[in-house]
C-alpha cells in the first residue's frame, strides 16, 4: 500500500514539473525570443479578448507557457478539466530556420509581425491547432469588439447550382437565414455552424463599389468587399481562383467541384443494313450457330421418341423436320405437336423450356437498348478536344487555373460572364464544347430537358476546384476551424440533398456515351446450352433403353407358347423354361457320341 502511495506521490511531481528535453528547442528548430524583440518591445501583448500577456510568453525556450498565462488553462482548477495543450511545452521559433513542425500564430492579432510557435521542436505534440474552444473564444472576443457586436456577413448573386444560394422567388421575403430571404445549403450551413457556437451575425450589401470592380461577377464583387474591408466574410460557394485569392483570403474546403467536358450529341441516320442487321447483334455469331445446333439436337430427340422405324430410316425421312422445328422451339419456348407421354419427352421439354427463357431474357435486355438510338460523339477526351482544335465555353473566372493546368487550352477557351450559360453557347455556336461543374450541369438538366437530348459529359474529370469562403484574416482560423467541424460531422452532406428536394424539381437522366453494341456470347450461354445438351441426350438413352426392353419383351412373347389370352401365365413360363432345358440336354447328347456297347444295347432293345 505504501508503494502505491509513493508511486502516485511520483507521478503527480513529474506531471506538476515537467522535464525539458530541449529547454532551447530542437537543434534543427531553435526557440526565439519573439515579444522581446526591440522592434516591438512593449509591457503588455494584447489578444483578441483584451487578455494581457508578459513579453516573455513563448521567448524564454520550452516551457508550459499556458499553465499560469492562459485562462483557458489556469481558471480550471482540476488538472483533468485543462485542455492537452495545457499540459505542453512550446516555443516562438523562426519558421526560416526550423527542420520542425511548426504552426503560424494568430494570437495577438495586432501585432505587426507574424509570430510561428512549434510544440514538436519541444519534444511534444501540437494539440493546439487542433482545439477548437480557443478559436472559438478569440472569434467571439473578436465579434463582441465590432461597433455592433456582430459579426457582418455579405452573400453573393445566387448561385448556377440552382440549390447552394437562393433568394427570391425561392424564398420568400423575412423567412430565409437570420431573417433574410436567402438561403441554400452553403447558407444554412454557415448560419447553422454559427449558432452552434454562439456567433451572431448580421447581413451586410455588397456595396457598389465592389460591383463596379466586378460587374461580370457578383462573387468576385463579394471578395472585393472583404478586402476592403466592408464586411468580414461572404458566405457561398466560391472559387478560391488565384485572381480572386490576390484580393484575401479563403477559409477551408466545404466541397469541391469536379469540372467536365460536356460535348453534343451526334445521330447518324440508321441505313438498311444496319437495320436489318440490328435485331440479331445481341447475340455474337458463334452464340447464334451453337443456339441453333442445341435446338436442333433437342428437336431430334423429341422426334426420334417418337419414330417408329430404324435410326437410319429417321435419319434420312424424319431428322430435318425434327431439327427445324426444333428451332422454332426458341420462340415458343416448347415444341408442337409433341406426346409428352415418355420420361424422356418430359425432360426434353423441361431443359428446353429453361434453356429458351434464360436465353430470351439475355436477348430481351440487350435488344431493348441496342434498339434506342445510341448517342456518339466527336472527342472522347478534352485532350482529343484540343487536337482537334474545338473551342471551349468555359465560365471566365476559372480561365486562369484551367490554363495554368492546360496550357495548349488557351487560345481555344471562350470565356463567358456570370449569368451566361455555357451550353446555349455551344448550341448558338459561339464555341464547340462546354467546360462546367457536376452541379452546373445538374442545374441545366433541370432547367432545359432538351439538354439532355442534346449533350453528353463524357467521364474524365477535367479539374477539380475547392469551394470555400472569402474571410477576413483575422477570423480566417477560427472561421476554418467551424467550418471543418461541421464539414467532416457529415453536416453539410446531409444539407445537399434537402436543398435539392426543396428548390429543385425532376431531373432529366444523362444520356450514356456509347458506340459500342454489347453482345453476348458463348461463354455467357454455356450455362443454359448445356443444361439443355444434357437433357436432351439423357432423354435419347431413356428412350433407347426403353426401345431395348421393349423389343426383348416382344421376342420373349413369340417364343412363348401361350394360350391365345396374349398373357404370359406362370404355368406358359414354366413350360417354356422345362422346353429349353429339354432341348438344351438332346442337343448335348447329339453331340456326344455313346459308347459301343450302350449302343448295341440300344439296337436290341435293351
Amino acid at each position: 500500500m505504501a508503494r502505491g502511495v509513493c508511486t502516485f506521490m511520483i507521478v503527480v511531481q513529474v506531471a506538476s514539473e515537467p522535464v525539458s528535453y530541449w529547454p532551447n528547442g530542437n537543434a534543427e528548430c531553435p526557440c526565439i525570443n519573439a515579444l522581446g524583440s526591440p522592434s516591438i518591445s512593449r509591457p503588455c501583448f494584447e489578444r483578441a479578448d483584451g487578455m494581457c500577456y508578459p513579453s516573455h510568453y513563448g521567448s524564454t525556450g520550452c516551457e508550459r507557457h499556458d499553465w499560469s498565462q492562459t485562462p483557458e488553462c489556469y481558471g480550471i482548477k482540476s488538472e483533468s478539466g485543462k485542455p492537452q495543450w495545457c499540459f505542453s511545452q512550446w516555443c516562438y521559433v523562426d519558421p526560416n530556420n526550423c527542420l520542425r513542425a511548426h504552426n503560424p500564430s494568430e494570437f495577438f492579432p495586432n501585432l505587426t509581425i507574424q509570430l510561428t510557435f512549434s510544440y514538436e521542436t519541444c519534444g511534444y505534440v501540437n494539440s493546439f491547432s487542433d482545439d477548437g474552444a480557443p478559436r472559438m473564444r478569440m472569434l467571439q472576443d473578436f465579434v463582441l469588439k465590432q461597433p455592433k457586436g456582430k459579426l457582418r456577413v455579405s452573400f453573393p448573386g445566387n448561385s448556377g447550382t440552382k440549390y447552394t444560394i437562393v433568394g427570391v422567388p425561392q424564398v420568400q421575403p423575412f423567412q430565409g437565414i437570420g431573417g433574410t430571404n436567402r438561403s441554400g445549403s452553403v447558407l444554412v450551413f454557415m448560419n447553422d455552424m454559427f449558432l452552434k457556437y454562439g456567433i451572431p451575425w448580421e447581413e451586410v450589401p455588397v456595396s457598389q463599389r465592389s460591383h463596379d470592380f466586378s460587374p461580370g461577377s457578383s462573387f468576385t464583387a463579394c471578395v472585393h468587399e472583404v478586402a476592403i474591408g466592408n464586411t468580414d466574410i461572404c458566405w457561398g460557394n466560391f472559387w478560391p481562383t488565384t485572381p480572386r485569392l490576390q484580393l484575401a483570403s479563403f477559409s477551408t474546403t466545404i466541397y469541391y467541384d469536379h469540372f467536365y467536358l460536356i460535348v453534343k450529341r451526334q445521330r447518324s441516320p440508321l441505313s438498311l443494313t444496319d437495320a436489318l442487321i440490328r435485331p440479331f447483334r445481341p447475340f455474337s455469331s458463334g452464340l447464334w450457330i451453337v443456339l441453333l445446333l442445341c435446338l436442333a439436337w433437342a428437336g431430334l430427340t423429341l422426334a426420334y421418341e417418337q419414330y417408329d422405324g430404324t435410326i437410319w430410316d429417321f435419319i434420312f425421312n424424319a431428322a430435318p423436320i425434327a431439327a427445324l422445328r426444333g428451332i422454332s422451339g426458341f420462340n415458343t419456348f416448347e415444341l408442337s405437336n409433341v406426346d409428352l407421354t415418355t420420361s424422356g419427352n418430359w425432360l426434353t421439354n423441361i431443359g428446353l423450356g429453361f434453356s429458351v427463357f434464360v436465353l430470351t431474357t439475355a436477348y430481351t435486355a440487350v435488344i431493348t437498348s441496342t434498339l434506342i438510338l445510341q448517342s456518339t460523339v466527336a472527342i472522347d477526351s478534352l485532350d482529343a478536344g484540343i487536337k482537334s482544335g474545338l473551342t471551349f465555353c468555359v465560365h471566365a473566372v476559372i480561365k486562369e487555373d484551367l490554363v495554368a493546368r492546360y496550357p495548349r487550352l488557351g487560345p481555344l477557351i471562350v470565356p463567358l460572364p456570370q449569368g451566361t450559360n455555357q451550353l446555349d453557347g455551344v448550341m448558338s455556336g459561339a464555341c464547340d464544347a462546354a467546360i462546367v461543374d457536376q452541379n452546373y450541369w445538374f442545374a441545366a438538366r433541370l432547367s432545359n430537358d432538351a439538354y439532355c437530348d442534346t449533350f453528353v459529359r463524357l467521364e474524365q474529370t477535367v479539374a477539380i476546384i475547392p469551394n470555400a469562403c472569402p474571410t477576413r484574416l483575422q477570423i480566417l482560423p477560427a472561421i476554418s476551424w467551424l467550418i471543418s467541424d461541421g464539414v467532416s460531422a457529415g453536416k453539410y452532406s446531409a444539407l445537399i440533398d434537402e436543398a435539392k428536394r426543396n428548390y429543385t424539381s425532376a431531373v432529366c437522366a444523362e444520356a450514356e456515351v456509347t458506340t459500342e453494341v454489347h453482345q453476348v456470347g458463348v461463354l455467357s450461354m454455356a450455362g443454359p446450352l448445356l443444361f439443355l445438351v444434357i437433357t436432351s441426350t439423357i432423354s435419347v438413352c431413356i428412350t433407347r433403353i426403353g426401345r431395348r426392353a421393349k423389343q426383348r419383351t416382344v421376342q420373349l412373347k413369340a417364343k412363348l407358347k401361350t394360350d391365345g389370352d396374349g398373357i404370359v401365365s406362370a404355368i406358359e413360363l414354366s413350360r417354356r423354361f422345362t422346353s429349353r432345358r429339354l432341348q438344351t440336354a438332346s442337343s448335348t447328347l447329339r453331340k456326344q457320341p455313346l459308347p459301343i456297347g450302350q449302343f448295341v444295347g440300344i439296337a436290341n432293345g435293351r
